[in-house]
């Protein structure tokens, strides 16, 4: 049996499932007036489906009042961060022309993540992280040690999203 999912729509009419005329996106701005798709049902769909076996009750009333603070346009926070965006490298395989990475405007040094360094941003936000995304301005794939990173992110119960253009032919499980 096909499981169908809907996604919540975008603000400025582009929704993740089928068109919505004027009056939906009325409503959508009743409901989440919040400006951008950092919005909880975009978040659940997007991300918290598979972070839910990273549960935990401060983890989860973290989230909650990070996201009721942006919501509310907050300067001062005191939640603390849920999302990891990490970027375990700088290098790309690709020269996309829309890129910095791709076009060599990234000013950065190229270079890999250490795994000390990976390690070390857990150690400082096990209590509250939730979510793990591996991407930037690099390929994730390329980094050598790609799966350990993983490994190393599930071991403090996080879920992992990696973004990549799966275009590495050696790109081979250890």
């Amino acid at each position: 049996m096909a499981r169908t999912v809907s996604l919540p729509m975008m603000p400025g009419g582009a929704a993740g499932g089928s068109g919505v005329g004027a009056g939906g996106r009325q409503l959508h701005e009743k409901l989440f007036p919040f400006r951008g798709p950092w919005h909880l049902p975009w978040i659940i769909e997007r991300y918290f489906r598979a972070a839910r076996s990273g549960f935990t009750f401060p983890k989860v009333l973290n989230a909650s009042l990070a996201l009721t603070e942006m919501q509310m346009g907050k300067v001062r926070l005191r939640s603390r961060p849920f999302l990891l965006r990490i970027e375990p490298t700088n290098v790309c395989n690709l020269q996309c022309p829309l890129c910095l990475c791709g076009t060599g405007e990234d000013p950065r040094k190229k270079g890999m993540m250490s795994i000390d360094d990976y390690t070390h941003i857990f150690e400082q936000t096990k209590r509250w992280a939730m979510i793990t995304r591996l991407d930037g301005l690099g390929e994730p794939t390329i980094h050598p040690k790609i799966f350990e990173l993983i490994r190393i992110a599930k071991s403090y119960r996080t879920s992992v999203v990696m973004h990549t253009n799966f275009n590495t032919p050696n790109c081979e499980h250890p």
